[in-house]
């Protein structure tokens, strides 16, 4: 699949300029045990500069904050979405926010609750991100939070017709956000900034299923995801996963992998 998506993608470059939105846990890298453990390679990193010097639009669009995103990836001239849309950084630098302060008293109330709902369970990691909350559980057993993240769910079913949020379970991950924020509104908004593209989305989660059902009729949208058996998606094509999507970018920006030094840090070559 990974071949016919680069003969597709630059069958199409040819015609009309892409602009790329890429997920980052699980698409541009690895899902990890901790966010902050998910790190880019160098490699990543070089890719996507090269993408940037062809003056390909670029935007990264994830539930972490503007400022993960920034220190993760220290690369100008892209777009930097985070909070699913919360927060949005553009080329030039300027950013805009979009809040919600209903919602996010909200946030904190709920934060609270799980901080004592989970503090004598081992393993669940809960991340207060603004816009959003998750509550990771990828460092403990189906067994030992089963019944935990069972008590989460049927409080919340108690509160959802009038609460801000809504709740999406994803890959060992259940996180609340803002109604009104997705990566469907996000990738609307920026697509507008460059009109005439063709916009290409990769994602690997519940979360970006927004962003593919807006883009069903109007663009390439690819799964990133190496289960055979899969949730139904609105992706139209799949990849295995991280490396595939690397592969693919690397192909687009006219670069061949084993020629890149994975020992060179990116460093200061977003200055040049």
């Amino acid at each position: 699949m990974k071949e016919c998506l680069v003969r597709l993608l630059c069958r199409h470059r040819h015609k009309k300029k892409l602009f790329l939105f890429l997920d980052y846990d699980g698409t541009l890298v690895p899902i990890a045990a901790t966010p902050q453990m998910a790190r880019p390679s160098d490699q990543v990193k070089q890719i996507l500069y090269c993408l940037i010097w062809q003056k390909i639009p670029l935007a990264i669009v994830s539930g972490r904050t503007l400022q993960d995103l920034e220190s993760m990836l220290p690369l100008r001239g892209i777009y930097l979405a985070g909070g699913h849309g919360g927060e949005i950084r553009f080329p030039d630098g300027t950013v805009t926010f979009f809040r919600n302060r209903r919602a996010e008293k909200e946030i904190d109330r709920l934060f609270s609750w799980l901080e004592r709902l989970t503090e004598t369970h081992r393993g669940f990691l809960l991340e207060h991100k603004g816009t959003s909350l998750a509550l990771h559980f990828r460092q403990v057993s189906d067994a030992r939070s089963f019944q935990l993240i069972k008590q989460v769910k049927d409080a919340w079913r108690k509160e959802v017709e009038s609460s801000e949020l809504e709740l999406l379970e994803g890959r060992k991950v259940l996180e609340f956000r803002v109604k009104s924020l997705n990566k469907g509104n996000v990738v609307k908004l920026l697509w507008a900034q460059c009109p005439g593209t063709i916009p290409v989305y990769f994602g690997d989660d519940t979360t970006d299923e927004d962003a593919f059902r807006y883009l069903r009729d109007r663009g390439i949208t690819v799964l990133v995801n190496h289960k055979e058996k899969t949730a139904p998606t609105a992706a139209r094509y799949r990849v295995k996963g991280p490396e595939e999507v690397l592969y693919i970018l690397s192909r687009l920006a006219g670069k061949d992998l084993a020629t890149i030094d994975k020992s060179d840090a990116f460093g200061g070559k977003e200055e040049h």
